[in-house]
């Protein structure tokens, strides 16, 4: 329960914000940091009939992307990771071999609805899926099959629930964005993964993990 009571603090957090009275009013329509940072993922919406790809790199990730918006208030993104992992092993004789796999992960399927969007700050909320597209079967050279840190994806569909807020000050920005992704069910090896995390990102290159917390997989 601890993990369901930081993240929806945080949007409780995010919401009551928006009765908050800025005593800068500054304009936030053309800045770099218009954008969240680059490991940041749904960090902004889009005006009606807007659309955008994206493609970003990141350690043992690369992340493609699609956006559009049907409507001023909501914006719909699909994402589509393409993962490679690497783990060295050292045997109990002291030989050390690495074990790779490559491929799709889960694929996430997402909707943005905008809170607000004033001149100095933007809220928008973040619902979603993610398909089980990612393999759980990924084996190394003996037939054995690779331990779960190693496998592509969950193999569950899993709810994605979230916030984004941005706060513009006159040289710098700050933001936060508590995410919640919960398993719905378990893959076809009887297990389900558990976890909860939330970013911050502060100023327009800096992105800091607030809570990264991890339970044991469920059985």
């Amino acid at each position: 329960m601890k993990k369901y009571t930081v993240v929806l603090s945080a949007i409780i957090y995010v919401i009551l914000l928006t009765q908050v009275t800025m005593a800068q009013h500054v304009h936030h329509g053309h800045r770099a940091d218009e954008h969240a940072p680059v490991g940041v993922m749904a960090g902004h919406t889009h005006k009606k009939g807007e659309w955008m790809t994206s493609y970003k790199y990141m350690w043992m990730e690369m992340m493609a992307g699609l956006m559009y918006a049907p409507t001023d208030r909501i914006t719909v993104m699909s994402m589509v990771p393409i993962i490679q992992k690497s783990m060295d092993h050292k045997h109990k004789n002291g030989t050390i071999f690495t074990r790779n796999t490559e491929g799709v992960g889960d694929i996430k399927l997402l909707s943005l609805i905008k809170i607000f969007n004033d001149p100095s700050k933007k809220a928008h909320a973040i619902f979603g899926l993610s398909l089980p597209s990612g393999s759980i079967d990924e084996k190394d050279g003996q037939d054995a099959r690779l331990p779960y840190s190693m496998q592509l994806g969950s193999g569950t569909y899993d709810l994605i629930m979230g916030a984004t807020m941005t706060h513009f000050y006159d040289t710098w920005s700050i933001g936060i964005q508590p995410m919640l992704t919960t398993h719905l069910n378990t893959n076809n090896h009887n297990y389900s993964m558990i976890w909860g995390r939330v970013t911050k990102g502060k100023n327009k290159a800096v992105r800091l993990p607030m809570f990264d917390h991890k339970r044991p997989i469920s059985v």
